[in-house]
C-alpha cells in the first residue's frame, strides 16, 4: 500500500514538471520526391568578384526616367500607323537627354541652387545627335523625341528627371513640393569644431607652428644648457672659495675684501 502511494506521489510529480517545460511546436512537413528534379541547381559560383551597378549612373545602362501619362499617350501617337519605338527606348533617350543638359549648364555655370526661376534648356539638337549617335534610333524619329521632350520642359520650367530638380526654398509653403531643405539654426562653434581645409592658406599656417615650435624646443634646450653651466661654475667657485678660506686666509697679509676674492676666483 505504501508503495503504491509513493509511486502515485512520484508520477504526480513528473507530470507537474512536464507542465512546467513549455512545448516547442514542431511544424508539419511533407517529403516531396520531384523536389531535387523540380527545381535544379542552376547557380554556378563565379570566377571574379561581383560589383554591383551604381544606382546614380548617368549615361550608363541604368536608366532613372518612367514615363508618366503624358509620354504614354505621346508614345501612342507616334506608333499609330507603325510601331517605331519602343517604351524602353524613350525612357532611355529623355533619360539621357536630361543628363546632358544637366550637363551643359554645369560647363555653362547657371546651375539653379533652388526651385525659383524658370530652369532652361541649354542643350541643342546638334550637341544631342553628336552625343547620342551610339543609339540605334532613326534620325527623324530622335527629333520627334528631342522637340517634345523639349516642349516638356519649357511647360514644366524644371528638369522631368527627378533627381536633377533643385530643391524648393526654406520659404516655400507649397505642401506638394516635398524635400525642401529645413532651415538650418545657427550655433556658435567652438575652435576645436571648427573645419580645416586643405588649402595652400591652412598648409603655410601649420609650417609656420612646426616653425615656431621648433624654435621654442631650441631656447628650452639651450636655457638648459646655460643653466647646467651656470650650476657648474657656481660649484667650482664655491669650491674654490672654501679652499681660500681653509687654506690661504690664515696666512693673507691684509684683511679679506670682495675684490681679493674676486681676483683670486677670477
Amino acid at each position: 500500500m505504501g508503495s503504491d502511494s509513493a509511486i502515485a506521489i512520484k508520477l504526480v510529480q513528473q507530470t507537474s514538471s512536464k507542465k512546467l517545460v513549455p512545448e516547442i511546436p514542431i511544424p508539419e512537413y511533407v517529403v516531396v520526391d520531384t523536389y531535387e528534379r523540380d527545381y535544379s541547381r542552376t547557380f554556378a559560383q563565379p570566377t571574379s568578384y561581383i560589383h554591383a551597378r551604381g544606382a546614380r549612373a548617368e549615361i550608363g545602362e541604368f536608366v532613372d526616367y518612367n514615363l508618366d501619362n503624358e509620354d504614354e499617350d505621346w508614345l501612342q501617337d507616334i506608333n499609330r500607323e507603325r510601331k517605331a519605338l519602343a517604351a524602353e527606348k524613350l525612357e532611355t533617350i529623355l533619360h539621357k537627354l536630361e543628363v546632358l543638359d544637366h550637363k551643359a549648364r554645369e560647363r555653362a555655370g547657371v546651375i539653379t541652387p533652388t526651385l525659383g526661376s524658370p530652369i532652361l534648356v541649354l542643350l541643342s539638337f546638334d550637341a544631342a545627335v553628336e552625343a547620342l549617335q551610339s543609339l540605334t534610333i532613326k534620325y527623324g524619329v530622335f527629333q520627334s523625341v528631342y522637340t517634345y521632350w523639349k516642349d516638356k520642359r519649357e511647360r514644366w520650367q524644371k528638369p522631368i528627371l527627378r533627381r536633377l530638380q533643385p530643391p524648393p526654398p526654406v520659404s516655400d509653403t507649397n505642401p506638394y513640393n516635398v524635400f525642401r531643405p529645413r532651415e538650418k539654426a545657427h550655433r556658435l562653434h567652438t575652435r576645436r569644431m571648427q573645419r580645416r581645409e586643405n588649402n595652400v592658406q591652412s598648409f603655410e599656417k601649420l609650417r609656420q607652428v612646426s616653425v615656431e615650435l621648433q624654435m621654442e624646443f631650441l631656447i628650452r634646450f639651450f636655457c638648459v644648457l646655460t643653466t647646467r653651466n651656470k650650476k657648474q661654475t657656481i660649484a667650482k667657485q664655491g669650491f674654490h672659495l672654501w679652499l681660500f678660506y681653509r687654506v690661504l686666509a690664515p696666512y693673507w697679509p691684509r684683511p679679506l675684501c670682495y675684490d681679493d676674492l674676486a681676483q683670486h676666483l677670477s
